[in-house]
């Protein structure tokens, strides 16, 4: 086989040279656009098979929506706003009720915010290339591709604008589109959005800027709302600058949604046109702070539930036109009274028969720091004064069978008890005599009212004080003594006026209600069991607290303007328009006045006093309490049921009525000069028939002494007198009342009777055991004590004895005053022949 020549090749022409050259890197950039496609494609299915699961296999962190974005609204019973206490992010907020998403706010929000809602899964890649081109094109931000979802991943997790977490926003956009799907976005960002004053969600926008709910909001309305969260400071709808780019902003979202085809060209015509009406901010009632700050701290220690269950209003038995002219009341009287030294007050207004609370007035001005203010009085247990008398007599109706006629003793007096002697005063340092216990109870006597609790027995009336819930007194019986009736206690005015309450409920347990209804963040009617109602005071128990009878007749003779008398007078401020029982009090020294009443469905409590419980001048329940009760009273009655008339306080149904002797109290004869009418148990037996104090006796016309029957009928004459127990001899005396002589006539023989009767005697004041300090400051001759006797028949004459000494002789009413000196002193009292003597008494004086 023949060798290959090989020939030398000829080189290519250039031109060909070139140009295979270029289809050659051609060739190469094909290949390797073709490759970077296809990997870049093959990336990005990888990346998206690896995103889908990484969504389908993610879970949304539950924290973020059980972060606390529900505030508390607290309304009066009328709905009027009282105050709102923030959410934990300190800012305000509701959801929609019942989770509804209004139309008018649904096709607002999808204009402005994300028209593609339910188109995209979260996340709108037209919207991030649209964005994309024209923040590259114009060399700055000016277009975002924020989605609803986006929106909502920044509310739920607040972070830095940045392009890492706009990617991390992207993601979690993915994932609650995913769980919640477009609706749920919506309904979320609804309840959570931004729209200015510190208020989150549309349903609370619309109540704070057009005071309705989002389902009843105009086109126009929701427009303006939808603009408010693209900027909520810039956009304040409080402020005319921010209002007029609210407004702006609203018309050009109403624009939008014409040209989306979301409403007609009528539609958005008529949306401009429309007014906004937005209402001028709220205020928080500075009237009635003391309560609101109560139930926002209450309300922060409820059990934690989900943001769905959770409180978020609250709608109070309190009315607050009825709030503001209490308070308006209680500041001008304490104006009146500043040269008196009173510095605030409280005033507490109940509906008794539904036990609901209408005004809750705790001081006069809550930021008033000078007078502290802030304090709320009506549950600071202070002295109660006479407050508690009407109690104290309840008891004795119905422990010791006391009537309204029974006679109790107004005369300076003296109790022992474990302290020493007890030498109580009356107010006016006045004594009236025998009383019936109407005129003791309606004139607030003290020294009776110490008879009647001696009667009654302390440990028994703190027991009947304690059921009607004045929890503050929790000492034992000696420790209060016979004070109690004085006030020598302490009780604040909510629980007491809560007790008359009672009183007006003849005795039956009122429970005390301030809740009147209260609806979760869905604005569905929550249970009230689920709140702690009685975080205001104690609960009672149920039932018939108090003696129905005797509670009744107490609350009648409260009630009655002539049982009053001679302490208040006619046409007072306790006596009002229509029937009303009242009681006033004051503590010792005037540190605390009070007045606390009811009408048949009103009942009205009051304080004045000072917060370091510094001494008022002569300002005394009547002055500083009365006329405030009396305006508070007729506001309220104007208020409830004012068409309805007035029922008065109506004595036990089973009690029967008999005329009586006004000073005796016993059924009433012809020589009574006043009678009175009085209701007694239908088994009530008197002690005497007839009144024993007004009697005819004979008398002797020669010498005006007592004839016996030994007289004849022409030498004597028959005349009216006051016949009155030993006790009240001396107070008949000073009263100038026709006594009858004390000696039968000589030209008569005395009965036999009289003349071999055995006389009596026993030592009135002072006490046995009494013991007294000497005062160096007060002239000799006004340091004295008086000396008072019970002699069982007329004697001329007695004689004092101390220390086996005489040291005065005294006819009838036989009283003396003796000069006090220092020392140990047996006193006793006996009649001159010393045949009869009384039981010595021993009387202590340093």
């Amino acid at each position: 086989m023949p060798p290959t020549i090989q020939r030398p090749s000829l080189p290519l022409p250039r031109e060909v040279q070139e140009k295979k050259k270029r289809k050659l890197r051609k060739k190469r950039v094909l290949r390797t656009l073709l490759f970077l496609f296809t990997g870049s494609v093959g990336l990005a299915l990888i990346a998206s098979i690896v995103l889908f699961l990484a969504i389908r296999n993610q879970a949304f962190p539950k924290a973020w929506f059980e972060a606390g974005t529900i505030s508390l609204q607290i309304q009066d019973r009328d709905g009027r706003f009282l105050h709102e206490e923030p959410a934990a992010n300190d800012r305000f907020g509701t959801w929609l009720p019942g989770n509804q998403l209004p139309k008018n706010i649904r096709i607002a929000t999808l204009a402005a915010e994300d028209h593609r809602l339910y188109k995209h899964p979260g996340v709108d890649l037209w919207a991030v290339f649209r964005a994309t081109w024209s923040n590259v094109s114009s060399g700055r931000r000016i277009s975002g591709a924020s989605t609803l979802a986006m929106q909502l991943v920044r509310q739920l997790r607040p972070a830095k604008r940045t392009y890492r977490n706009k990617i991390k926003e992207m993601y979690w956009a993915l994932v609650l589109q995913r769980d919640l799907q477009a609706e749920g976005i919506l309904r979320e960002y609804l309840n959570r959005a931004p729209y200015g004053n510190r208020v989150q969600g549309v349903q609370r926008a619309s109540l704070l800027y057009f005071d309705r709910p989002a389902s009843d909001l105009s086109l126009a309305q929701s427009a303006f709302l939808a603009a408010l969260p693209w900027s909520p400071s810039i956009l304040n709808p409080f402020r005319k600058y921010g209002r007029r780019r609210a407004w702006k902003r609203a018309r050009r979202i109403l624009k939008r949604a014409r040209t989306l085809g979301m409403i007609s060209q009528q539609q958005y015509l008529e949306a401009l046109r429309d007014p906004l009406h937005l209402r001028k901010k709220p205020q928080r009632s500075l009237e009635s702070i003391h309560l609101t700050e109560m139930i926002s701290a209450s309300w922060k220690k409820l059990p934690k539930t989900s943001l769905e269950n959770q409180i978020s209003t609250i709608r109070t038995t309190i009315d607050l036109r009825l709030q503001k002219a209490v308070t308006k009341i209680l500041q001008k009287r304490l104006l009146l009274l500043t040269h008196r030294g009173a510095g605030t007050g409280a005033v507490v207004v109940f509906d008794h028969r539904k036990g609901e609370l209408l005004a809750y007035v705790g001081s006069h001005q809550y930021f008033d720091k000078t007078k502290h203010g802030a304090i709320d009085y009506l549950r600071t247990p202070r002295a109660p004064g006479s407050t508690l008398k009407p109690f104290i007599y309840a008891q004795a109706i119905h422990t010791r069978q006391y009537t309204g006629a029974t006679l109790l003793s107004d005369i300076s007096a003296s109790f022992l008890w474990k302290k020493g002697a007890y030498h109580p005063q009356n107010y006016d340092d006045r004594s009236l005599g025998p009383l019936r216990m109407r005129v003791a109870l309606g004139n607030s006597r003290n020294i009776p009212a110490l008879h009647a609790l001696a009667k009654a027995g302390i440990p028994e009336v703190l027991q009947t004080l304690r059921k009607v819930g004045m929890s503050h007194l929790n000492k034992n019986a000696g420790h209060y003594g016979l004070g109690l009736a004085l006030g020598s206690g302490e009780e604040n005015l909510l629980q007491l006026t809560r007790a008359y309450a009672i009183l007006a409920r003849s005795g039956k347990s009122m429970p005390l209600r301030w809740l009147h209804q209260a609806r979760d963040s869905l604005h569905r009617i929550v249970p009230n069991s689920r709140w702690n109602q009685h975080f205001l005071a104690k609960p009672l128990e149920q039932g018939q607290l108090l003696p129905k009878d005797a509670t009744e007749i107490v609350a009648q003779i409260l009630a009655d303007p002539i049982a009053r008398l001679p302490s208040f007078g006619r046409y007072s401020a306790l006596e009002m328009p229509f029937p009303t029982s009242v009681k006033t009090g004051t503590s010792q020294g005037h540190r605390d006045a009070w007045t606390i009443g009811f009408s048949d469905r009103i009942t009205v409590g009051c304080w004045v006093g000072n917060h370091d419980q510094r001494r008022m001048r002569h300002v005394s329940g009547g002055l500083g309490c009365a006329p405030i009760f009396r305006k508070v009273m007729l506001e309220a009655m104007k208020l409830i049921e004012p068409e309805k008339p007035v029922q008065p306080p109506q004595p036990p149904r089973t009690w029967k009525h008999t005329m009586v002797c006004s000073l005796s109290g016993f059924p009433a004869t012809d020589e009574c000069p006043g009678t009175v009418e009085e209701w007694f148990p239908p088994n009530h037996k008197h002690v005497h028939k007839t009144c024993p104090f007004h009697r005819k006796i004979r008398i002797d016309q020669r010498n005006g002494l007592l004839a016996s029957n030994q007289c004849t009928h022409k030498d004597t004459i028959m005349r009216p007198f006051v016949l009155v127990p030993p006790a009240y001899q001396l107070w008949a005396h000073i009263m100038q009342f026709s006594q009858p002589p004390r000696r039968y006539s000589p030209a008569c023989t005395p009965p036999k009777e009289i003349q071999e009767s055995a006389l009596s005697l026993q030592i009135r004041s002072p006490t046995h055991g009494s013991r007294y300090i000497l005062d160096s400051t007060i002239p000799s001759e006004y340091s004295t004590l008086s000396l008072e006797v019970d002699v069982s028949r007329s004697v001329d004459t007695i004689v004092w004895y101390a220390n086996g000494h005489e040291i005065g002789r005294k006819a009838w009413p036989y009283q003396m005053r003796w000069p006090l000196k220092k020392g140990q002193f047996r006193i006793f009292a006996a009649t001159p022949d010393g045949k009869f003597r009384s039981s010595p008494i021993l009387v202590s004086i340093r």
